[in-house]
Protein backbone atom coordinates (compact mmCIF):
# COMPACT_ATOMS: atom_id res chain seq x y z
CA UNK A 1 0.00 0.00 0.00
CA UNK A 2 1.31 3.45 -0.88
CA UNK A 3 1.11 6.77 0.88
CA UNK A 4 -2.16 8.62 1.30
CA UNK A 5 -0.47 11.89 0.25
CA UNK A 6 2.25 12.56 -2.33
CA UNK A 7 5.90 13.04 -1.42
CA UNK A 8 8.56 15.07 -3.22
CA UNK A 9 12.12 14.04 -3.92
CA UNK A 10 14.53 16.97 -3.70
CA UNK A 11 17.93 17.09 -5.36
CA UNK A 12 20.03 20.00 -4.09
CA UNK A 13 22.10 22.07 -6.49
CA UNK A 14 25.85 21.65 -6.43
CA UNK A 15 27.35 23.01 -3.23
CA UNK A 16 23.98 23.99 -1.72
CA UNK A 17 24.63 22.09 1.48
CA UNK A 18 28.21 23.34 1.62
CA UNK A 19 27.25 27.01 1.38
CA UNK A 20 24.36 26.92 3.85
CA UNK A 21 24.32 25.16 7.21
CA UNK A 22 22.10 22.10 7.17
CA UNK A 23 19.86 23.54 9.90
CA UNK A 24 19.28 26.74 7.91
CA UNK A 25 18.72 24.74 4.74
CA UNK A 26 16.27 22.49 6.59
CA UNK A 27 14.34 25.55 7.76
CA UNK A 28 14.20 26.92 4.21
CA UNK A 29 12.95 23.59 2.88
CA UNK A 30 10.31 23.32 5.63
CA UNK A 31 9.19 26.89 4.87
CA UNK A 32 8.97 26.04 1.16
CA UNK A 33 6.94 22.92 1.94
CA UNK A 34 4.50 24.93 4.07
CA UNK A 35 4.22 27.63 1.40
CA UNK A 36 3.60 25.12 -1.40
CA UNK A 37 1.07 23.18 0.66
CA UNK A 38 -0.85 26.39 1.40
CA UNK A 39 -1.51 26.73 -2.34
CA UNK A 40 -2.64 23.14 -2.91
CA UNK A 41 -5.95 21.33 -2.54
CA UNK A 42 -6.02 18.90 0.42
CA UNK A 43 -5.53 15.82 -1.78
CA UNK A 44 -2.51 17.45 -3.48
CA UNK A 45 -0.60 18.49 -0.35
CA UNK A 46 2.89 17.03 0.00
CA UNK A 47 3.33 14.75 2.97
CA UNK A 48 7.14 14.75 2.99
CA UNK A 49 10.19 16.20 1.29
CA UNK A 50 12.95 13.64 0.81
CA UNK A 51 16.37 15.23 0.20
CA UNK A 52 18.30 12.67 -1.83
CA UNK A 53 22.07 12.22 -1.62
CA UNK A 54 23.00 11.74 -5.22
CA UNK A 55 22.13 14.04 -8.11
CA UNK A 56 20.16 12.35 -10.86
CA UNK A 57 22.34 11.77 -13.88
CA UNK A 58 22.80 9.74 -17.03
CA UNK A 59 25.70 7.93 -15.37
CA UNK A 60 23.67 6.61 -12.44
CA UNK A 61 20.81 5.57 -14.74
CA UNK A 62 18.19 7.99 -13.44
CA UNK A 63 18.17 10.22 -16.55
CA UNK A 64 18.10 9.46 -20.26
CA UNK A 65 20.74 10.93 -22.60
CA UNK A 66 18.21 13.70 -23.36
CA UNK A 67 17.90 14.40 -19.60
CA UNK A 68 14.41 12.98 -19.18
CA UNK A 69 13.57 11.16 -15.96
CA UNK A 70 13.67 7.38 -16.01
CA UNK A 71 10.54 6.86 -13.97
CA UNK A 72 10.95 3.10 -13.53
CA UNK A 73 14.47 3.50 -12.13
CA UNK A 74 13.40 6.35 -9.84
CA UNK A 75 10.47 4.34 -8.54
CA UNK A 76 12.68 1.29 -7.97
CA UNK A 77 15.31 3.29 -6.11
CA UNK A 78 12.97 5.37 -3.94
CA UNK A 79 9.91 3.11 -3.58
CA UNK A 80 10.79 2.28 0.04
CA UNK A 81 9.72 5.83 0.95
CA UNK A 82 6.18 5.00 -0.17
CA UNK A 83 5.74 2.44 2.59
CA UNK A 84 8.12 3.85 5.22
CA UNK A 85 6.76 5.27 8.45
CA UNK A 86 8.37 8.71 8.28
CA UNK A 87 8.31 10.76 11.48
CA UNK A 88 9.49 14.08 10.05
CA UNK A 89 8.16 16.07 7.11
CA UNK A 90 11.73 16.68 5.93
CA UNK A 91 13.87 13.58 5.51
CA UNK A 92 17.55 13.58 4.58
CA UNK A 93 18.53 10.43 2.72
CA UNK A 94 21.47 8.74 4.37
CA UNK A 95 24.43 7.82 2.20
CA UNK A 96 24.67 4.11 1.58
Amino acid sequence: MGRSQPIALVVLGEGAEATIEREALSQQLNDTLASVNNELEPHQKLDHLIVVDEPWSIENGLLTPTLKLKREQLEARFSHYLTANLDEQLVWEKAS
